[in-house]
């Protein structure tokens, strides 16, 4: 119904279009000869200035040709674009390729540059016009009647994604998990592809998510895809494993002097180095009044609660301190190789210290079952501030 919607939308604003432009071009020149596209080249120097097979939105190009002076309009797939008449000979027209809404646009007017003269008259030159990716819907890859739309897909099925600029991808992945692109098959409207067999790599921040990337540009995509949750090690120390979660806290700890220390920027994992003769201070200090309101051994600052299910990654955070007390929901990204994580719509557990960039990358530095240190960036120093949790 929608895209019956946009056509008449798109027909109406074209018809308003030409009505327009006949309305302005009425006058003496009855005699005038149509425009005529002889080739497109890039615009740009030579040897660049080549002849051209396909457009992309955005692009200057040259319309050579004939009787192109008296062009009061262009259009290209549909969508007019902007004439600068200073731009403009009987034999050439320097113009940009306008963004063009896609899914609007009626498939036969998609590859299409089309001109109009003052006096009406229409010419076209089919060339195929590109822009970034957009899928529509997902087919399953059988013969009729067994492709359906589907709303659920698994691992290792080949599926058919329909839209607009489905061609030439650089990379399409599935919750953060490349396809293989060499088995690929590009229609004129689709592109088929499986679904790998392996989602032990996936990343849960992008579950039920497929990325569609080109040299123009990506697109996502929002569908159910059925496979297990895989919990790697950091992931289960982190959380405990599948289920209700785990719950880290300030505290006293005989493995931390106090809550907040001092680091150098090149700490990496398990406190080491990662480079040669990077800054890697490692200061420790116990707690101090400005630190916060109150020392952890004795002050409930609250907790943070990690989870991990077949719905994703989330993090419950109890702020019980900070001016903005309450309790926030959000996720997070763990990335188990870079020994990373970032916190999405919520601040991990805060003690009242300010000084830190808490929505940027922590790294992680110790990660046990009952320790946990990250490293967050100074916002206006080159230091990292580490801060000590435990578990509650």
């Amino acid at each position: 119904m929608r895209n019956k919607s946009n056509k008449r939308i798109y027909h109406f604003l074209l018809f308003s279009t030409m009505a327009a432009v006949l309305l302005l071009g009425c006058g003496p020149d009855d005699d005038m000869n149509p425009p005529i596209i002889t080739e497109v080249r890039n615009y740009a120097a030579s040897p660049n200035d080549t002849v051209v097979q396909a457009l992309e939105t955005s692009q200057w190009v040259v319309l050579t040709g004939r009787n192109l002076d008296n062009v009061v309009a262009a259009f290209f797939g549909g969508t007019q674009a902007t004439i600068n008449s200073a731009l403009v000979t009987g034999q050439n027209m320097i113009i940009q390729v306008p963004s063009i809404p896609f899914q609007s646009v009626p498939r036969n007017r998609v590859n299409e540059i089309m001109l109009v003269n003052k006096n009406g008259v229409v010419t076209t030159y089919s060339i195929n016009i590109k822009g970034a990716p957009l899928i529509s819907e997902v087919r399953n890859y059988a013969a009729p009647p067994n492709d359906t739309i589907v709303n659920v897909i698994k691992p290792g099925q080949q599926i058919n994604l329909i839209g607009y600029n489905l061609k030439d991808a650089t990379a399409i992945t599935f919750q953060g998990v490349n396809a293989d692109l060499a088995n690929v098959i590009y229609t004129d409207t689709s592109a088929i592809v499986q679904l790998p067999d392996d989602f032990s790599a996936s990343n849960l921040v992008l579950k039920d998510k497929i990325s569609f990337t080109t040299s123009i540009g990506s697109t996502t995509f929002s569908i159910k895809i059925k496979v297990p949750v895989v919990v790697g090690p950091l992931a289960q120390l982190l959380t405990g494993g599948v289920g209700p979660g785990k719950a880290w806290v300030y505290g006293a700890s005989s493995s931390f002097k106090g809550p907040l220390f001092w680091g150098g920027v090149d700490l990496g994992w398990n406190r080491v180095c990662t480079k040669p003769n990077g800054s890697c201070a490692y200061d420790e200090w116990t707690w101090q009044s400005w630190m916060g309101p109150g020392d952890p051994a004795t002050t409930d600052f609250g907790s943070m609660t990690f989870t991990v299910s077949d719905e994703g990654t989330f993090v419950t955070v109890d702020q019980k301190v900070i001016s903005t007390k309450g309790v926030y929901d959000g996720s997070y990204a763990l990335d188990e190789s870079a020994k990373t994580i970032i916190f999405i719509g919520v601040d991990p557990l805060r003690m009242g210290w300010n000084d830190a960039k808490y929505r940027d990358v922590a790294r992680i530095l110790i990660l046990t079952d009952s320790t946990m240190q990250l490293a967050f960036n100074h916002v206006n120093k080159s230091e990292f501030q580490i801060f000590n949790f435990i578990k509650k």
